[in-house]
């Protein structure tokens, strides 16, 4: 009886294979220089080496989570992180604060966005463009929206009770004559109309001793206010 023997092939190349696996359908030399791509990820595989279907990188994650990205810097994350956290260890870090105008490192506690110098100088520069609050005065800005001259006063109607004293026309209606008897050997008292208004002109009487005692205890009506009209000019020279 004759022997039949099944010849197997090699699919590429056409030599005779002498394996007949089920699986097998080349050659060894075939098989050795055909590429070959990882079942997971599709890189190459190296041709020369062990027949595996995975390569290193696929085969030391089989099993594990897939990798997570920082969502800040695009970095992989370790594995071991918080996966309630979407953020690096690095991205998550408090930021140091610098200068926003010299770029100097600031203090970790510090709420100001400029370091003292740049402070000061800004401060320096926004104060050299502001002048006096009040209507009609130009001078340089000093302190409250006043200048020198004004905050000067206010501090001293402010120690004085708020009473504003004009000494120069306090001074004047000082050396005129009793407005009701006339008497100008001595020097007048100053007596004011509004008891607690200021020391200006049209709130000023000038009085004797005893005149001013007499309009304080009601015996005498009190007279006019002497106004700016009466103001002699030479007396404020």
């Amino acid at each position: 009886m004759q022997n039949t023997r099944l010849v197997k092939r090699c699919g590429i190349c056409g030599t005779e294979l002498t394996s007949h696996g089920s699986n097998t359908q080349i050659c060894r030399a075939c098989f050795r220089v055909q590429s070959r791509n990882c079942r997971t990820c599709g890189k190459q595989l190296p041709l020369y080496g062990k027949a595996t279907l995975q390569c290193r990188e696929c085969w030391k994650n089989r099993g594990r989570q897939p990798v997570r990205v920082c969502i800040s810097c695009g970095k992989p994350m370790n594995r071991y992180t918080n996966p309630l956290l979407d953020r690096c260890k690095e991205c998550r870090a408090p930021q140091p604060k610098v200068c926003v105008d010299c770029g100097k490192l600031l203090t970790r506690h510090s709420q100001s966005p400029r370091c003292w110098d740049c402070h000061t100088e800004r401060r320096q520069v926004v104060a050299s463009q502001k002048v006096c609050t009040i209507e009609g005065c130009t001078n340089k800005h000093m302190a409250k929206g006043l200048c020198a001259i004004h905050y000067e006063r206010m501090r001293v109607t402010k120690s004085r009770g708020g009473k504003h004293i004009d000494s120069v026309s306090r001074i004047w209606v000082a050396q005129q004559p009793c407005q009701l008897c006339g008497y100008a050997r001595m020097r007048s008292h100053v007596h004011r109309v509004i008891a607690q208004g200021d020391y200006v002109l049209g709130n000023m009487i000038a009085l004797c001793a005893r005149c001013h005692d007499e309009v304080h205890r009601g015996l005498t009506p009190c007279p006019e206010p002497l106004g700016v009209t009466q103001l002699v000019p030479s007396a404020l020279s």
